[in-house]
Parts: structure tokens; C-alpha cells; sequence
């Protein structure tokens, strides 16, 4: 079953590969988009520590770590775009072709058009900050490297399965249009130290919707300041999304009226 979806996932890539290749323009211009994001925010961290070496415990350096996991955790925005054109999809009635293929139509729905010029995007973003971290003296705990592979690798899936619930809703109320904004606007917290928030929302972050698990718990591993309890929690929440993601899109197709019924 797996060998079978990851040679479907090939074909896909190799298509939106294909599509993408011919407007070369547009791949350059992500590269630099990238160069240009990721300078910003360099430099806003730049104005920040003008007057400071630290902030709420967080080094310039440390930081460089957070916005350099907060990038990557979300490589699979790119690799799996299609999911948030489902509202779309379900209005204009052409999810209907995707529920009589032989393929998981949740699987289409995330996977369908994986968007290369994106994956260079996070390229270009996280360029500048590698060398950066290169050049200035970082409390990198190299040993910690394949857990915080895996913790990124984890980020990437939770991600998925947060826009996933999010977009599911759209089978009972549509023209949502701005709800993958609204999820990815409230994500953005997950790049901020949590110290810096109140209480209250530094406990909403780490359980009711875990977006500190996105960058902030990956990176902390990288610095060496994670405990293995807060790896488990990291595999925990990112079953029970998944879980919550597949159950409710299940009940939603169970639901779903066809545009041709």
C-alpha cells in the first residue's frame, strides 16, 4: 500500500515538475522572493537586538535556529498545496472526479499538485540564514541532529493535518474562502518564543492547537534545551491530529453531496 501511494506521489511530482519547468521565471523569482523574506526577517531580528544581546533568554543566533526550523517545517505547504483549493473544489463541483479514482481521494486533495517553485522558496529562505548561523558562534548541539530531523519531519505532518481538519469544514459550510489564510495567520505564533506570550496562550500552543511544535520544539532540540518528554508529546499530538484528520474527512465525504446527485 505504501510503495504503491509513494509511486503515485512520484508520477505527481514528475508532473507538476514538468509544468513548472516551463516558466523557468517564475523559479528564479521564488529563489529571490526567498532571499528577499528571509532578509527581512534577518533584519528585523537586527532592530530587535540594536539594544540587547538577548531577548526573554533567546540569543540573535538562537533565534537564526527558530526561523531556520520554522522554514522548513513548513516544506509541506509546498509538497502538499492541493488542499487548500477544497473549498473550491467542492463549490465548482469537481471533487466528484477524485471519489471514483483508484486513489484515496484525501491523498489527491493534499498531494495532487505538489508546487515546486515553493520547495525553492524555502530554499531561498533558508539560505542566509545557514550562513549566518556558519559565521556566528551557535550553542548547536550537532549530536541532537537526527532528532531534530525527526521533530522537523513531524512539524511537517502536523502541519498537513491542522489544514487538513481546517479545510474539511468546507463540506458543511463553503465560501470559506479565507480560512487556510486565517489557519496560517495563527500559525505564525509558532515562530515567537514562547516566553514571550502570556500563559495562557503558551499552554494553547503546546496542546489545544500545537503550534509550538512547528519550530520552537525543533529548534530548542538543535540548541539542547528539550526535554525527551516534549519528543513523545511531539508524536503523541502529531498521531492524534492525523487521527482527527482522517476521521473527520471520512465523516464529511459520508456526508457529502456530489454536485451531480
Amino acid at each position: 500500500m505504501i510503495h504503491h501511494y509513494w509511486r503515485v506521489y512520484k508520477q505527481l511530482f514528475r508532473n507538476a515538475f514538468s509544468r513548472g519547468i516551463a516558466y523557468r521565471a517564475d523559479f528564479f523569482a521564488r529563489i529571490i522572493f526567498g532571499l528577499m523574506w528571509s532578509f527581512g526577517s534577518i533584519g528585523i531580528l537586527a532592530v530587535m537586538f540594536s539594544h540587547t544581546t538577548a531577548i526573554s533568554g533567546w540569543t540573535r543566533p538562537e533565534l537564526y535556529v527558530v526561523l531556520l526550523a520554522w522554514n522548513i517545517g513548513w516544506m509541506s505547504d509546498a509538497l502538499g498545496r492541493s488542499i487548500q483549493y477544497l473549498e473550491e473544489h467542492i463549490r465548482r463541483g469537481t471533487l466528484d472526479p477524485h471519489l471514483v479514482k483508484p486513489v484515496d481521494a484525501q491523498f489527491v486533495m493534499l498531494f495532487g499538485n505538489p508546487e515546486i517553485a515553493g520547495i525553492l522558496f524555502v530554499i531561498g529562505y533558508a539560505l542566509p540564514l545557514v550562513y549566518l548561523l556558519w559565521r556566528e558562534p551557535t550553542p548547536i548541539m550537532w549530536s541532537h541532529l537526527p532528532i531534530f530531523l525527526f521533530l522537523i519531519l513531524l512539524a511537517n505532518i502536523m502541519w498537513l493535518a491542522i489544514k487538513t481538519i481546517a479545510m474539511t469544514f468546507n463540506f458543511w459550510r463553503q465560501r470559506l474562502d479565507n480560512l487556510n489564510m486565517l489557519v496560517t495567520m495563527m500559525a505564525d505564533v509558532g515562530k515567537y518564543p514562547p516566553a514571550i506570550l502570556p500563559k495562557p496562550l503558551q499552554y494553547i500552543i503546546y496542546s489545544i492547537l500545537p503550534f509550538a511544535f512547528l519550530a520552537i520544539v525543533p529548534a530548542q532540540t538543535l540548541l539542547g534545551a528539550i526535554s525527551w518528554r516534549a519528543v513523545i508529546g511531539a508524536c503523541v499530538i502529531t498521531i492524534i491530529l492525523v487521527i482527527i484528520s482522517r476521521v473527520l474527512w471520512n465523516v464529511a465525504i459520508k456526508n457529502y453531496s456530489s454536485a451531480s446527485s
